[in-house]
């Protein structure tokens, strides 16, 4: 093929430019940018399992664009439309970026709006599903009604300001992302057996992410619960939150301090992740659109810190990297490695578990048999939330890749050996007469240009072969210039074209055939030229790929052959090796055996050379030619593109299969024993023919791969105390089985004689080892990120302006009063809150609102004593579009409905009947999960049930206040019960006393007067002046009462004229003892006749009396009230309702029966 360079040499780039474009496409075989020589295999996904990732912010999408290049790298290209992004931000220039750099497609952008939202908060026209959150200062804080920008609502960004953020994704334009998940969710959800996972990567230091991260949750379950609800229950929602200290620097942090942010967001994260432990239920306006759910905000949430205490101090750039990679590769990892699980008979395979699967199966299950151990009590409270998990990661690499590239470099140094020779004269006209040309000689009157080219070009690659395309170059060089005659100074006869030339105008002799010679002096040209452009064009740029290609080989082989380079790439922070070909003092033997069979053994010198020269030829095959003649226009004439690495990936791929298909094994026991000979399994001696055993190299190999997995892959969390040993973990190891089957069943023994709790899984990959680790049940105070935060935030709280999402008012719509995430220390803001709680718990128990929940068995554990307390109910009136507490129906069973038996009227019964009515409720003081007891070497504080009762009332944050809004209603019940208890008793008293009282009221003696008289007066009670005696004990008076107008209030005479009633009233209010001492008195009066005769004559009398004192009027009964007036009953109601009742039926009727008999 005669490539067309006269073109291309016009328009070729600048070596410079060559240059940067073979060396990107070379990259993509660059090991360091996470590519490499061969075709690696791309790894599946399980069947019906499906992805999303939302990322809210810029670490969210940093971590997010580490997530997606990972995936489309590794993954096999027909599984990723199983996978979707979507990356939220309130910064649109950052997401136009990431447009613009193709890191994302425009579908996968969600902007949050800026134009329009901060109006929507304006006090005078606010709306109203943002009224009861939004902080009423908000609106002032940025800007007020000034026009010019406004911090918070700006379109680069929140400015690290939470609520703005919130204000945004809430307003009609932010809600376009529910449209956006519905849209990205829908094609891939093909099969009702669909399982799908979501995962949401966020830092909550900044505005964006902190202020959306909880709205964006629960909008995603609200599409998913609404639009794909026959997926739902299969649904997992995992949260990735980055801590400040795994950021970049601390962005952009215009308004609030990083630290601050991330504690007030935890703050809400906490609560919602207990929100279903504690059986209450988010309700959320957006506008129109309600949502309510009982879910809390994530089924796992992640804290991911930038380091942990085996790194080291490492600075925040490389921090925030080694947090991206860790949640990047676990995910991938638990996305694509799996367990095949059995049946009970282990023979047939069920189906494939993936270890997200697992690691999502009963984790809190799990936890809850952790947390009995953790003591002392007060360091690890038992109404704590232990909801929150980490992750770590690490990798044992057998690099084949890279042995492959110290091979094929070793290969290529064959082509390297003649780099630097150079062409003599005698080269140049060797090569020219090859090709055809002579001096001072026609060339063949048959050849054509197109017939000459193809020689030239046929002779070029025999040098190249036999020497390089550096010595071809200088040789096409030196040979143009002969032929053109260019640099012949010296008087030398002309040899080439001039010499044609002269030839040819020598037309006075025919027999030289001056015709022939111009064609000649054409032909010299036309070839001459051809040498020049191709040069200029195909030989440079081969020769630019042949040295690209080989500094990028000699750069990946020293990362295995050069003590320094290899330590900087294994061996730290994640990713580690125990392969080594470097001349290290330490592994110098297991190295030198290594390479004997990588460099001897798999191929032999007279293969390597003639590997060589198989590559030399497909870099000089037409189609690479004019791929190089093709660069300058990155065009596709001849139908070739310009793609060295695609062709040098399938020579390598074809060429050095031995090499990559060399069994894992093998290289392993090969270095760990040393010896390049060494087999990893051999015969069992004691079954000749049965299955291979494990060489003791082979074991030397999965134990070196167990213990450094499992010592480096710690959880990416610093943790206080001792705690990260004592929660749960699961820790997953994933092996390639495929290639290592031996390997693989050897890691499994391995594992379950270590009994650490790891769990062997088989991987997708073909020469990776992979740890994930996981940490459960951590809680937020055991992260030293939130204690080092705790303090700023305390600072701030109280003047930050939007902290919290929510936070208007004083009630359960400000989160700055959701309980803090460290207990003890000193704390003055938090501790008022926990006195307060401890207050009111103590308030309710007093009010007999507390009781032994029914709902947890206190006989069949008697450990456990878990209290219950009541709370007013809510509702939703007709017509009305916001819920109310039930206290007007509170009110009005104190009205209307109290029980009127004394058995019946108490507390106890009537909080029972308002249950029963449901008017108020009955909730545990017990969060799902906790687990107040410890194990049973430990004995938990007598005061222990208490504490835990009311701190657990502080931490049910909705709980507490409801418990606040009832402490008045039943505060105002138990006067009620006790005014009415107090009436129902007196009424009953004075119905057990009537009889006596009338007995004592007709009780008289005879006395003889000095004048020889008698005269009839009272024993036991008597009526002087505005007094009430009574002689309590039979010998001395002593007051009972006073019906003076003026000894009561309202002032009144009806007290005297009534003097009897007034006087029964004092007179059931009598001490017992008292009581009994006139009874005594009474009957001792009964036991004398005539006494008792005359006290019945004496009460007939007084009875009809009465009865006429009730039907007289003022004039017959000369008083002020008389009985039957009107003006009776009106004085009888002035002085207390019904008493003008009371007053004529104790005459009328009370009293009648007993006075008379």
């Amino acid at each position: 093929m005669i490539l067309d360079t006269e073109k291309k040499y016009v328009n070729m780039k600048t070596d410079e430019a060559r240059r940067a474009k073979i060396k990107a496409n070379l990259d993509r075989l660059n090991y360091a940018k996470g590519n490499g020589l061969l075709e690696t295999a791309k790894k599946p996904l399980i069947q019906n399992e499906i992805y999303l990732f939302i990322s809210s912010g810029g670490t969210g999408h940093k971590a997010l664009q580490c997530v997606k290049e990972l995936i489309e790298r590794t993954v096999e290209p027909g599984n990723r439309d199983r996978v979707g992004y979507l990356v939220v931000d309130c910064a649109a220039n950052e997401l136009d970026d990431l447009c613009a750099l193709g890191q994302f497609n425009i579908d996968e952008i969600v902007k949050v709006p800026s134009a329009g939202t901060r109006e929507t908060i304006d006090p005078e026209y606010i709306n109203p599903d943002k009224k009861e959150w939004v902080d009423q200062r908000l609106f002032d804080e940025t800007g007020g009604d000034v026009s010019g920008s406004h911090p918070g609502f700006e379109a680069n960004g929140a400015g690290a300001w939470r609520q703005p953020g919130r204000v945004r994704l809430t307003s009609s334009g932010g809600m376009n992302f529910m449209d956006a998940i519905k849209r990205k969710v829908a094609p891939m959800t093909k099969t009702d057996q669909t399982r799908i996972k979501v995962f949401f990567l966020c830092s909550v230091a900044g505005g964006t992410g902190s202020g959306t991260i909880i709205d964006l949750a629960y909008m995603t379950r609200d599409v998913m619960r609404r639009e794909f609800s026959p997926y739902y229950g299969n649904t997992k929602f995992l949260g990735i939150i980055f801590s400040p200290d795994a950021c970049e620097g601390n962005g952009d942090a215009t308004h609030t301090p990083p630290q601050v942010n991330h504690y007030a967001a935890m703050k809400e994260v906490e609560y919602l992740m207990r929100l279903n432990d504690r059986h209450e239920r988010i309700k959320i306006k957006y506008g129109d659109h309600d949502i309510e759910f009982e879910n809390g905000i994530f089924d796992v949430c992640f804290l991911v810190d930038g380091s942990n205490p085996l790194y080291g101090d490492l600075d925040p750039k490389k921090r925030a990297m080694i947090a991206r990679e860790t949640v990047a590769q676990s995910i991938l990892g638990f996305m694509t490695s799996k367990k095949t699980r059995r049946t009970e008979a282990d023979t047939v395979p069920d189906n494939q578990e993936t270890v997200m699967d697992s690691m999502l199966s009963n984790i809190f299950l799990y936890v809850g048999h952790k947390i009995p151990s953790l003591t002392p009590v007060n360091r690890y409270p038992r109404y704590a939330s232990y909801k929150f998990s980490a992750m770590g990661f690490a990798s044992v690499k057998i690099p084949v890749e890279l042995l492959t590239s110290a091979l094929v470099f070793k290969v290529y140094e064959q082509i390297m050996k003649k780099w630097n020779e150079r062409p003599t004269d005698i080269d140049v006209t060797a090569f020219l007469e090859n090709c055809g040309i002579r001096a001072r000689t026609k060339i063949d009157p048959t050849t054509t240009t197109k017939k000459l080219i193809k020689k030239i070009e046929e002779e070029a690659k025999k040098e190249i072969q036999e020497h390089s395309i550096v010595y071809l170059i200088e040789l096409a060089r030196l040979a143009a210039e002969l032929l053109s005659d260019r640099g012949i100074t010296d008087s030398r006869e002309f040899k080439y074209k001039e010499y044609a030339e002269t030839m040819g105008k020598q037309g006075w002799n025919l027999l030289r055939d001056h015709g022939g010679w111009k064609k000649t002096a054409r032909l010299l040209e036309d070839a001459s030229k051809y040498l020049i452009n191709l040069n200029n064009t195909v030989w440079e740029t081969a020769k630019i790929v042949f040295e690209t290609f080989r500094d990028l080989l000699k750069a990946e082989s020293e990362i295995m052959t050069d003590v320094e380079v290899y330590n900087g790439n294994f061996n730290r922070v994640l990713c580690f090796t125990p392969i080594s070909l470097t001349e290290d003092r330490n592994t110098f033997e297991q190295a030198r055996a290594l390479r004997q069979f990588i460099y001897e053994d798999i191929y032999n010198e007279e293969q390597q050379k003639q590997i060589a020269k198989d590559f030399v030829e497909t870099i000089l095959s037409e189609d690479a030619l004019a791929s190089f003649a093709n660069l300058a226009e990155n065009s596709t004439a001849s139908g070739t593109s310009f793609d060295p690495a695609k062709m040098i990936r399938t020579f390598i791929n074809g060429k050095f299969q031995a090499m990559i298909n060399a069994n894992i094994e093998e290289i392993l026991v090969k270095f760990f024993s040393a010896d390049a000979d060494a087999k990893p399994t051999m015969d069992d001696p004691d079954n000749p023919g049965g299955e291979k055993l494990p060489t003791d190299a082979l074991k030397t190999a999965a134990r070196y791969i167990y213990d450094t997995l499992l010592a480096k892959g710690t959880a990416l969390a610093q943790l206080s105390d001792e705690i990260g040993n004592k929660v749960f973990k699961q820790k997953y190891i994933m092996a390639p089985k495929k290639r290592c089957k031996h390997l693989f069943k050897e890691l499994e023994q391995y594992a379950q004689v270590m009994n650490q709790g790891v769990t062997v899984y088989e991987s997708e990959s073909d020469d990776e080892f992979i740890m994930v680790s996981i940490h459960h049940g951590i809680p937020a105070f055991a992260f030293n990120t939130t204690r080092n935060c705790e303090e700023a935030y305390e600072r701030s709280v109280g003047t930050s302006i939007g902290l919290h999402i929510e936070q208007c008012g004083t009630g359960i719509h400000n989160w700055v009063n959701l309980p803090n995430l460290v207990f003890g220390g000193n704390r003055p803001r938090e501790q008022k809150n926990l006195e307060a709680a401890k207050r009111d718990y103590d308030t309710a128990v007093a009010l007999g609102m507390v009781m032994n929940s029914p709902n947890h068995n206190q006989n069949r554990d008697q450990q456990i004593r878990i209290k219950s307390i009541f709370r007013l109910n809510k509702t939703q009136d007709v017509g009305s579009v916001t819920e109310r507490w039930k206290g007007p129906e509170f009110e009005s069973y104190i009205l209307n409905q109290l029980p009127n038996s004394l058995d019946d009227l108490n507390l106890e019964y009537c909080l029972n009947e308002l249950l029963e009515k449901e008017v108020i409720k009955s909730v545990d003081l017990f969060q799902t999960g906790d687990k107040p007891t410890v194990s049973a070497d430990s004995t938990l504080p007598a005061d222990f049930y208490y504490d835990y009762a009311w701190h657990t009332l502080r931490q049910m944050f909705h709980l507490w206040h409801a418990v606040k809004e009832t402490i008045p209603y039943v505060e105002k019940l138990k006067k009620a019960i006790d005014a009415k208890r107090n009436a129902l008793e007196k009424e009953e008293r004075m119905k057990d006393r009537r009889t006596t009282f009338a007995q004592v009221l007709r009780a008289y003696e005879t006395v003889v007067k000095n004048d020889g008289t008698t005269e009839d007066k009272p024993v036991l009670i008597r009526f002087v002046g505005d007094k009430v005696e009574i002689k309590k004990d039979g010998t001395n008076w002593s007051d009972l009462t006073r019906i003076g107008y003026s000894d009561r209030e309202p002032n009144s005479t009806l007290y005297k004229e009534c003097k009897e009633y007034f006087a029964f009233v004092a007179f059931s209010e009598l001490p017992e003892a008292d009581y009994n001492s006139i009874r005594r008195q009474i009957e001792a009066r009964k036991n004398i006749d005539e006494v008792w005769a005359a006290d019945q004559e004496r009460g007939s009398n007084m009875a009809q009396e009465f009865r006429d004192r009730s039907s007289k009027d003022a004039v017959e009964a000369g008083l002020d009230f008389p009985m039957a007036s009107v003006e009776f009953s009106d004085e009888a109601e002035r002085i207390e309702e019904g008493l003008c009742d009371r007053l004529r039926k104790f005459y009328t009727n009370d009293i009648q029966a007993p006075i008379k008999y």
